[in-house]
């Protein structure tokens, strides 16, 4: 009986060894850990560095609160907050743009929230009648269409210079009031399927359109004239506004009383969108 016991006991151990030694191949496991999906991001920041005519000479001068460094905008960032312009007087800023950190179409909105008469003083009625009657109208003062404006791609030194007036690539210099659209706004295009404002490419004209590029930096000047505006575009240097002037003068001589004491407001929108998978976008401006 033992020897029964015994040979069962042999043939049950020899069994287990076999079906573990069927567990022993050659083997490999290789382990991929932490993958991840992070979102890209379309952040854009603006700055603005920004010149008017003294209020004493009349001379251009720095405008601390109207300049600002790279930033989201607040309700303190404004691009014009001037409270007693005269006839003759500028103003010039240099805006810069920077997407933060991929390729973006960018398009940007003026819109006149008020061009109002503002109350009516004596020498205003002389010139403005009507004022007595439409001095509380949000929108029949006289202030936008005595402001002429321009807008150019500039290289970030506050100065109309000859090759970025030579391009023909600029927006005015025109009065405020005759470049409202509808809503009393002005549709501008930075870059979009159909132009790039910056490297003054175009759809119509066989060239290939991008976007702007992630974290650099593209610069728009403004200038703004209560009066006449005219282009005196300057040869390329690197010296600012202050040295060598803007690149255009304001002659105020043909404004009137009409304009005094009215005020303009307006809101500035800039926005930026993806490019990546949507290459086909449009600005406001060319849409159909």
């Amino acid at each position: 009986m033992n020897k029964i016991l015994l040979s069962v006991l042999t043939i049950a151990t020899v069994g287990a060894i076999g079906v573990y030694a069927t567990q022993a191949y050659f083997s490999d496991t290789e382990t991929s850990t932490n993958n991840v999906f992070t979102a890209g991001s379309i952040d854009l920041k603006v700055s603005n560095d920004s010149y008017v005519s003294d209020q004493i000479t009349g001379a251009l001068v720095a405008s601390p609160n109207t300049s600002w460094i790279s930033a989201d905008l607040t309700t303190v960032n404004k691009f014009f907050d001037f409270t007693d312009i005269k006839p003759g007087d500028i103003g010039e800023d240099t805006i810069d743009l920077t997407v933060d950190n991929n390729d973006a179409w960018a398009c940007a909105e003026l819109t006149l929230t008020s061009n109002a008469d503002n109350g009516c003083s004596e020498p205003e009625l002389d010139d403005d009648p009507s004022c007595a009657t439409e001095s509380a109208e949000l929108m029949d003062g006289e202030l936008a269409q005595g402001i002429e404006f321009v807008w150019w791609a500039d290289d970030g030194d506050n100065v109309l210079e000859e090759n970025e007036e030579a391009s023909k690539y600029y927006l005015g210099p025109e009065t405020i009031a005759n470049l409202l659209g509808t809503d009393n706004t002005i549709q501008l295009t930075l870059a979009d399927k159909y132009l790039n404002f910056f490297d003054r490419t175009r759809l119509d004209q066989g060239d290939t359109v991008l976007p702007l590029k992630g974290l650099q930096t593209y610069y728009i000047g403004k200038g703004w004239c209560f009066g006449e505006m005219t282009l005196t575009p300057l040869p390329e240097d690197t010296t600012g506004p202050l040295v060598r002037g803007t690149g255009f003068t304001c002659n105020g001589v043909e404004v009137n009383n009409a304009a005094q004491t009215d005020t303009l407001t307006a809101d500035l929108k800039f926005t930026a969108i993806q490019s990546r998978n949507n290459m086909d976008y449009v600005c406001p401006e060319h849409e159909q």
